[in-house]
């Protein structure tokens, strides 16, 4: 366990690897580029869309659902 041992933070620091005992520092600022805010507006418009059309779905369903219950209700007085 010295300067030789792969597996420990003096031996990362003397070898000059990275790992789970010397993790890498990361730059605070990221830059953003044209692109990445293109695309991430087109992800939350798409996730907009999902989730509108996943409501109307729902809403069709439940529809469908209460017509058919109210139509068995109807059977039965009528018997």
């Amino acid at each position: 366990m010295g300067k030789g041992d792969k597996k420990t933070k003096r031996g990362k620091l003397v070898v000059g690897s990275y790992g789970v005992r010397r993790p890498k520092r990361r730059k605070n600022a990221i830059p953003v580029f044209e692109n990445q805010e293109k695309e991430s507006e087109q992800k939350i418009e798409t996730a907009a869309k999902k989730a509108s059309v996943k409501k109307e779905i729902k809403s069709k369903a439940e529809k469908k659902t209460a017509a058919k219950s109210s139509k068995k209700g109807k059977e039965e007085k009528s018997e």
